[in-house]
């Protein structure tokens, strides 16, 4: 985000405020900066990418790191929740589907 440099799997940061991704040269500068594990920034990517046209199913704890992440300890901005919410009406929706049609 602040340097563009490409976010490989490594120690990264997300900064909620910042709206994003720091790599592990910018994210210890960034006070609003916190680690984020590789896990998360997938299942982030993917949201991101997905614009809810997809589900996907991850384990509890990637997505409560995701969910903390975006909050980053303040309210969360109207535009993460508005795709986590439709993210998680979309996987529910898909999921219902899923199980009738199984």
């Amino acid at each position: 985000m602040n340097c563009r440099a490409t976010i490989e799997p490594n120690r990264n940061h997300f900064s909620a405020l910042l709206g994003g991704v720091l790599c592990p040269a910018c994210g210890p500068r960034e006070p609003t900066a916190r680690d984020i594990g590789t896990s998360a920034l997938k299942l982030l990517r993917f949201v991101q990418q997905a614009r809810g046209q997809r589900a996907v199913s991850v384990p509890p704890e990637v997505g409560r790191e995701a969910e903390a992440l975006l909050r980053g300890g303040r309210p969360i901005n109207w535009v993460a929740r508005f795709a986590l919410a439709r993210f998680a009406l979309d996987f529910s929706v898909n999921a219902q589907r899923a199980t009738r049609n199984a």
